[in-house]
């Protein structure tokens, strides 16, 4: 079916997309030190949250949408990345 392969098309890309995002933010809390993944990057990533869930799904507020997606991924990554200062201080 046509639609459930456009759909499925989205759904894996944004997951790529995702990914991407948060392996970024765990980058730029490990190696650069810009943003140090804390209580700010979870309120950040908790806001932005937030804010997908209250946009109205429409196909006006998609990139918005995405935007905030993204975002939440980014702020998750930079929230992993004290848990993998410690691994790579147990195992370098």
């Amino acid at each position: 079916n046509k639609a459930t392969r456009y759909h499925l098309k989205n759904v894996y890309s944004s997951l790529a997309i995702c990914m991407i995002a948060a392996a970024v933010g765990s980058y730029v809390h490990v190696f650069t030190g810009i943003i140090q993944g804390g209580i700010l990057a979870t309120v950040a990533a908790i806001g932005l949250l937030i804010l997908l869930g209250i946009t109205p799904h429409t196909r006006e507020n998609q990139m918005k949408r995405l935007g905030f997606l993204i975002g939440f991924a980014f702020f998750i990554g930079v929230g992993l990345g004290p848990l993998l200062d410690v691994v790579i201080d147990v195992d370098p």
